[in-house]
């Protein structure tokens, strides 16, 4: 039987036609949303659904964090032969993106700059994002609204925090990826589009040192914390 089997030759043609007809394809392997059981996300989801019930679509917010290299090149390029990577600048810039549900109100960005040990940031960001809470329960207060904010159960926010207005709702834990929108391609877009620019300066940069010797491309995607928040702002207004 193994001398038959090594002996089979198919096509390219016969190939492709056989992966297409049953949907094989060059996947990635999943992140955390495969470590997702079915049960904790439909039970998950069930409970969303029974607390945003009260609550008028514009009254659900979503909130998620994700974290950008700003001063890191890119890791792909076009060539005709193997290229050296660049060793990787990894300052970072963490970013919140806050919007609602029927897309009527997409919340500034909100910044919190890494440092050498981030983990001993974690509390600084939960008490600065926790001013944006209170800001955001007295402005409902004035509005008349009571609204509530969806969010991963690692977010440094106060769930402890008790607002008139204002009600924080944790998503259950290994569900971000399926139940939390923000991560079904809004944050991906503002990726894109920062991505985008971090590159057309990477590239004016470059353009404007390639005849002098004495300057090295080595720095082309170096930029302060100040230009990668325009670039933030800039690509959040972009997507919405």
């Amino acid at each position: 039987m193994r001398s038959r089997l090594v002996e089979l030759a198919f096509s390219k043609s016969w190939l492709y036609n056989f992966q297409r007809r049953h949907n094989l394809k060059s996947r990635r392997t999943q992140r955390e949303a495969g470590t997702a059981c079915a049960a904790t996300v439909q039970k998950g989801r069930a409970a969303l659904r029974a607390r945003i019930v009260d609550y008028e679509v514009k009254d659900v917010y979503n909130l998620d964090e994700t974290a950008l290299y700003y001063c890191k090149p890119t890791t792909k390029t076009i060539s005709t032969e193997p290229i050296s990577g660049r060793k990787s600048d990894m300052k970072r810039l963490t970013v919140a993106v806050v919007a609602n549900a029927d897309g009527t109100e997409e919340h500034p960005l909100l910044f919190v700059e890494s440092v050498i040990k981030p983990r001993c940031f974690g509390r600084q960001s939960g008490e600065h994002h926790g001013e944006w809470l209170d800001e955001l329960n007295e402005r409902m207060k004035k509005e008349g609204r009571h609204v509530l904010i969806l969010l991963d159960n690692t977010s440094a926010y106060g769930a402890e925090k008790h607002l008139s207005n204002v009600k924080i709702e944790m998503l259950p834990p290994k569900t971000t990826l399926v139940l939390q929108k923000m991560e079904a391609g809004v944050i991906a877009c503002l990726k894109a589009y920062f991505h985008r620019m971090q590159g057309c300066h990477a590239v004016d940069v470059n353009d404007s040192i390639i005849d002098d010797e004495q300057k090295s491309t080595k720095d082309i995607y170096k930029v302060d914390v100040q230009q990668a928040m325009h670039w933030c702002r800039d690509a959040w207004e972009s997507v919405t």
